[in-house]
């Protein structure tokens, strides 16, 4: 092996321990990264124009996870609008309220709300509005406090859920895409570490300022 090769590749494992310090290496991480590095470097002296690609690769690890975390959810709801556009749902937000009441009993309106990660009251009480009026969902008194009415599926509402299930299940393997069985675990044990860091937050102190919050939950 020509030593001029085996530099070219150790400066660009310099380049990945510096970026992921306290990551495992992994040859297969490594290959992706070296791969996406690559693919947007400048074929030329004379085609060196940044791209939106190439300044995304310059971003933190931290800026890259945020952005790519948003457009995974923004390419869910692409494909869940195939589904939601042959029934009366208006998109995830009535699945995931109907959804948490398939699985309880019952609970008040503020629960299923602040459950579904929805800041605004006015937004939650228009889906519940919507899904009561529509007949998936009903409402009664709380027989232990008169300020509070709570909300449960109805058989109806079970019956389109079954339906969506099936079809969410094709939905998710999509969105999966080409991770194989393995991928998809690792990613998940990190999804739910990632979501129980910020259901604490939300759950306590998600009216606190951003700065207050890294202090807290990151420093």
């Amino acid at each position: 092996m020509s030593y001029q090769n085996l530099m070219e590749i150790t400066k660009y494992l310099e380049q990945y321990e510096q970026l992921f310090p306290e990551k495992p290496f992994s040859l297969e991480q490594f290959s992706y990264w070296l791969s996406d590095s690559l693919a947007t470097k400048p074929r030329s002296i004379n085609d060196s124009k940044t791209t939106s690609e190439e300044s995304f690769q310059q971003q933190s690890p931290d800026v890259q996870i945020s952005i790519l975390i948003g457009r995974m959810a923004k390419y869910a709801r692409v494909y869940t609008k195939k589904i939601f556009a042959s029934n009366h749902l208006s998109g995830m937000d009535d699945f995931g309220f109907m959804a948490t009441l398939m699985f309880r009993e019952s609970m008040t309106k503020s629960e299923l709300t602040h459950h579904n990660l929805m800041d605004s009251a006015t937004s939650g009480a228009d889906i519940i509005k919507r899904l009561i009026k529509q007949g998936y969902i009903e409402e009664f008194d709380d027989s232990t406090d008169r300020r509070s009415r709570r909300v449960k599926i109805t058989d109806m509402g079970k019956y389109l859920m079954f339906q969506v299930f099936n079809e969410m299940d094709t939905v998710a393997s999509v969105i999966t895409g080409n991770l194989a069985n393995d991928e998809k675990l690792f990613l998940l044990g990190y999804l739910k570490k990632l979501e129980h860091f910020h259901k604490d937050i939300y759950d306590h102190d998600r009216k606190m300022e951003i700065s207050a919050i890294q202090q807290k939950y990151k420093e």
